[in-house]
């Protein structure tokens, strides 16, 4: 069902609290991203259970980073965890949310890794230029040279050995672009 950004406490709360078919048990929050929908980016997904009836549904709420989503933490507390990580993951601002910090990420990295718009490869970032240990001129150079030949997998035998695991001698499928 899909739900008004404005609306969803309330119809948690309506759900949670129903005679027939309570729907007690937060099963699952997370985000979809999709980037060609100007207006509203994001949806945001609430799978509930009811545990005595044994029903299932599905609410969705669409909206954009800078709206973002009342939290449904008053309603079931194991949203916490589950809204810190769509802030984490997606960064969906979860309004009335009692810690809403990083939760998989460090505090000081940039951007939000499961965004379609986030690059798939890696980028050298501030996080990982303050972190990361500086390396060699020599050292930066091998690295070119295996991302250059689509070896940078290759670093070590035990990476070696992972690719051939993976790879299962089948064609690695190429990006989109």
């Amino acid at each position: 069902m899909r739900i008004e950004r404005e609306h969803i406490v309330e119809v948690c709360d309506f759900l949670r609290e129903d005679e027939e078919t309570p729907f007690n048990y937060l099963s699952d929050l997370t985000c979809v991203h999709f980037p060609e929908r100007i207006e509203a980016p994001f949806e945001i997904v609430y799978n509930l259970f009811s545990i005595p009836t044994y029903q299932r549904v599905r609410l969705k709420v669409r909206t954009d980073e800078t709206a973002g989503v009342a939290s449904v933490t008053g309603e079931w507390p194991s949203a916490n965890w589950l809204e810190r990580e769509v802030y984490d993951l997606f960064g969906i601002e979860f309004d009335g949310h009692p810690d809403l910090r990083r939760l998989l990420l460090p505090p000081d990295w940039e951007g939000h890794p499961l965004r379609k718009d986030y690059p798939l490869e890696f980028i050298e970032n501030a996080w990982t230029a303050k972190h990361l240990p500086q390396m060699t001129d020599v050292q930066l150079e091998q690295l070119e040279q295996r991302r250059a030949y689509g070896l940078e997998i290759l670093s070590v035998p035990q990476e070696r050995l992972m690719r051939d695991i993976f790879r299962g001698g089948k064609e690695v499928m190429p990006k989109d672009k």
